[in-house]
């Protein structure tokens, strides 16, 4: 009525979508208001119309095309499209336990990926007890207990199993820090120019791989109620203890509480997130689903045939043999300087005149050490795939790509050694996931990414 008698003075081209905007915001009230009532003369119709959303829903659904992201070169889905360069990103899901093996499972039951890509996600296992549990990127309750909204798991078996752990280990965690337990990826106590939370994955150090994960505690409410669907009372329990601290709103549990001692307010023992996630409240609703119908959302998902038909992919079982890992360090919350670590890059300008450096990288069967000069050995499991021995006074042992002008017959290496140009200008970057050998000679620069 406002905007109507608003439009009626003013007139012009805003007023008026502004009335329709209230017009269709009055139309959905009604339209739940009369859902509500239950009236038994409306049942067939409210049956008809959600038949209808549930034809458009899976229409969507079974209209996206994963192929494009996948990399058939890795058999590994990209983590997304980089529009701007018009290609797929580089970095790859590449672990079971992620968020991704959702889409990894749908994708190979609607035969948009091949069956092989489901085994070739990593299930390196961390020791939680005297069982194991399968690592992830960040140890977070969202990649472990997203998935088990929809998807089922065998009792006993590899998933299950971990996901049991998990929660228990979440659990340890919060006890280790003295703070409730949940740990996933969420808002913290930290504003951008435009006074937005800031927001990351956190998670437990144990769990991750990812590094710096022990530096922040920031306690997402939402991960507890993911974690219900395995140990509901105890999810009641440290949701209690989280809405004591203000973490419960007028529209459901605020997205965090920020435990980490360089985001706190002096004299606070605590910093509540106030915000809301649609995503995050959506997934507290099917897991709370789950728990009170027994599983249904789980059910309903692998009623479709299509889904029943892939169902082959969840029945591993869990591993015996838990390798014996060393404990990984991790700093206490706050002690890092307070900010979120960045991948570590290292950047060598003229390796050859500098003391030597090296990079380690692994997928777990194939490994490589690469040193600043282009050096280095690979190795398949237990197989030297390269020849390769120390040398304290020369570094040219490996595999090296040569590059030769041909007008002048000069040649030289695409890395420092082991043949150099006159007046080169070479520089190596070492990251997390890949090293880059940079070498410029004349008006002709190389790139070697490793």
């Amino acid at each position: 009525k406002l905007s109507h008698n608003l439009d009626h003075e003013v007139r012009s081209a805003q007023s008026e979508e502004v009335t329709k905007w209230a017009a269709s915001l009055v139309a959905v009230c009604e339209a739940h208001i009369g859902d509500s009532t239950f009236d038994n003369g409306n049942i067939e119709e409210l049956r008809d119309r959600l038949a209808v959303l549930r034809d458009r829903a899976r229409k969507i659904a079974f209209g996206m095309d994963f192929k494009f992201l996948f990399r058939k070169d890795r058999r590994l889905l990209s983590i997304g499209y980089r529009v701007e360069s018009n290609e797929v990103d580089e970095a790859c899901y590449d672990l079971l336990a992620s968020e991704a093996r959702l889409t990894s499972l749908f994708g190979i039951a609607k035969g948009d990926l091949p069956t092989e890509h489901w085994y070739k996600l990593g299930r390196h296992v961390v020791p939680i007890g005297a069982r194991g549990a399968l690592v992830s990127w960040s140890g977070s309750m969202f990649e472990y207990l997203m998935p088990p909204l929809v998807m089922q798991e065998r009792q006993g078996g590899i998933l299950n199993q971990t996901n049991n752990l998990i929660v228990k280990e979440q659990m340890n965690h919060g006890r280790r820090l003295g703070t409730p337990w949940g740990i996933s990826e969420a808002a913290f106590n930290a504003l951008d120019h435009q006074m937005h939370y800031q927001y990351t994955n956190f998670g437990v150090p144990t769990l991750g791989l990812k590094r710096g994960l022990g530096q922040n505690a920031v306690i997402a409410p939402y991960a507890s109620i993911l974690a219900s669907q395995y140990d509901p009372i105890a999810a009641v329990e440290n949701l209690n203890e989280l809405r004591k601290l203000g973490a419960l709103g007028i529209y459901g549990f605020h997205d965090a509480v920020d435990f980490t001692p360089t985001r706190v307010p002096e004299g606070k023992r605590c910093a509540v997130v106030y915000n809301y996630y649609a995503h995050h409240h959506g997934m507290s609703i099917a897991a709370v689903a789950n728990v009170v119908m027994n599983g249904l959302l789980r059910e309903l998902f692998h009623a479709d045939p299509v889904i029943e038909a892939a169902e082959l992919l969840l029945q591993e079982k869990a591993p015996r043999d838990i390798p014996v890992m060393s404990a990984k360090h991790e700093e206490k919350p706050g002690t890092g300087g307070g900010e979120l670590l960045r991948p570590e890059i290292r950047t060598v300008t003229n390796p050859a005149t500098k003391d030597r450096e090296l990079v380690l990288l692994s997928n777990g069967h194939y490994s490589l050490m690469l040193t600043a000069t282009g050096s280095g050995y690979s190795r398949w499991n237990n197989l030297s795939v390269s020849r390769w021995k120390a040398d304290p006074t020369e570094d040219r042992w490996g595999q090296f790509i040569f590059l030769r002008d041909t007008t002048s017959g000069e040649w030289w290496s695409t890395t420092a050694e082991p043949r150099r140009a006159e007046g080169e200008q070479t520089k190596t970057v070492f990251g997390d996931e890949k090293a880059e050998f940079h070498k410029t000679v004349g008006e002709l620069t190389s790139t070697v990414e490793v």
